[in-house]
């Protein structure tokens, strides 16, 4: 245990290095040989990761060109130049750093100019349901060191529990196909399982997790990687009723994703899509956490007047059917409705469909009003014992994105659950990210 604490922790020292590699690739051209390529506008982004970006967009694009015969049927080399112009612009759009991107090319002399967004944020947090209490603030960097690279820290306390967190990304390992990343948790809150708006059954969890994992680009739009963490869990009886018994175990994962969407600032506009299984070993308490599946799919289309259309297809499940291990469902997209992490369940099924129309652009943000409709097919958990229900949500919102902050969507949201919470309110960041 002591030497995977020490070497968990010179691989955190390791990916925080902003270390150049000693030998650099030679890039390749974006449009021809010998071009010329200036890059102004940016105050805060390094142009070594700019320049990085363009590669792989260019890898992009050399992918997509291979599938498609269009490029060798234009016949005229302009028609080629404005299409690449477009994608590279669009490409760059897509890492959030920037709120815009213009790109010209004169002969072999290529310009680019970008302007930054905004990308340290400070994040307060407040939330209450029934009796709970909690309050915190958090503190977000989506282009550390000026190369795209994303920590955040900050905690909770209140009357519910209390929660530090650290999450650290690095998407392009020195420049490279690899990426990596770390999270340290360390959480005490009180759990409770509900049916209807009532307690039925829960107990007070501390959790406690170091781990970190490391994934390579095996194609342009598809990331494959692997995942380890020290994971303890500490029950204590809570009102009166049953207790589980502790743990500790490593959990190891293995996540395939696709990214095949374009930002487009209030929504994304394409499929993106992530599938990952995780399994534990070397448990104190043998058999007890089990394995544990996640799907997402997520499509949006830009409609008629900019209107967009997003339908989400989730599914969870755990293989575990020990007490205390139960998937814990509510507030996530799908199951808006749902007392916020406050159903128990050893599956859940869920398609979400959000309808956003954009009221008011301005060089701020975007406003936009917002219907969606949510249904989940579960296999809940209640005293140890299996049920099957289907449950539905419905709702209106409205959501505001900043385009010069990169930072999520903040949304109101009003809703019904007939099942769960009746009518109820929502504050949520997001919404279209």
């Amino acid at each position: 245990m002591k030497h995977f604490k020490i070497n968990f922790f010179i691989f955190i020292i390791c990916l925080l290095q902003p270390v150049t590699p000693l030998k650099a690739k030679v890039p390749s051209p974006l449009f021809e040989k010998d071009e010329n390529l200036t890059i102004t506008g940016n105050k805060r982004t390094q142009e070594s990761y700019i320049r990085s970006v363009l590669q792989n967009c260019l890898w992009i694009w050399e992918q997509s060109s291979k599938k498609s015969s269009s490029e060798k049927n234009d016949k005229k080399p302009t028609d080629i130049t404005k299409r690449k112009i477009s994608f590279y612009k669009q490409c760059l759009i897509n890492t959030k750093l920037f709120s815009k991107v213009d790109i010209s090319k004169k002969g072999n002399q290529i310009n680019i100019k970008v302007i930054d967004r905004w990308t340290l944020i400070p994040i307060p947090y407040v939330r209450g349901q029934g009796d709970a209490k909690a309050f915190g603030f958090f503190l977000i960097d989506t282009n550390l060191f000026g190369r795209g690279k994303f920590i955040t820290a900050g905690g909770t306390f209140g009357s519910g529990g209390n929660s530090g967190f650290l999450m650290y990304r690095d998407p392009s390992l020195f420049f490279s196909k690899w990426n990596g990343g770390l999270i340290l948790r360390n959480a005490k809150q009180d759990s409770y399982n509900y049916e209807g708006s009532n307690e039925i059954e829960g107990f007070q969890e501390r959790f406690i997790s170091y781990g970190g994992y490391l994934g390579y680009k095996i194609y342009p739009k598809t990331t494959l990687s692997f995942s380890l963490s020290k994971d303890q869990k500490e029950f204590s009886i809570l009102d009166t009723f049953p207790t589980p018994q502790n743990n500790e175990y490593f959990l190891g994962g293995v996540n395939l994703s696709y990214r095949g969407s374009q930002y487009k600032f209030y929504f994304k506009e394409g499929t993106d899509a992530s599938l990952s299984f995780k399994t534990p070993f070397g448990e104190t308490n043998s058999g007890a956490k089990g394995s544990d599946l996640k799907l997402n799919v997520s499509s949006q289309w830009n409609l008629v007047k900019n209107h967009a259309l997003q339908m989400t297809l989730t599914h969870l499940q755990t293989f575990s059917k020990r007490f205390g291990y139960a998937l814990k469902l509510g507030g996530q997209k799908g199951l808006r409705g749902l007392p916020l992490k406050g159903v128990w369940a050893l599956r859940s099924s869920s398609l979400a469909a959000d309808y956003q129309i954009p009221l008011y652009f301005s060089k701020y943000g975007t406003w936009t009003f917002s219907t969606f409709l949510d249904g989940a097919s579960l296999n809940l958990v209640k005293s140890q014992k299996e049920s099957q229900m289907f449950t539905s949500s419905y709702g209106i919102g409205a959501t505001f994105f900043i385009k010069k902050v990169n930072f999520p969507g903040l949304g109101l949201f009003y809703g019904r659950n007939n099942d769960f919470l009746g009518n109820f309110v929502s504050f949520t960041l997001g919404r279209g990210e």
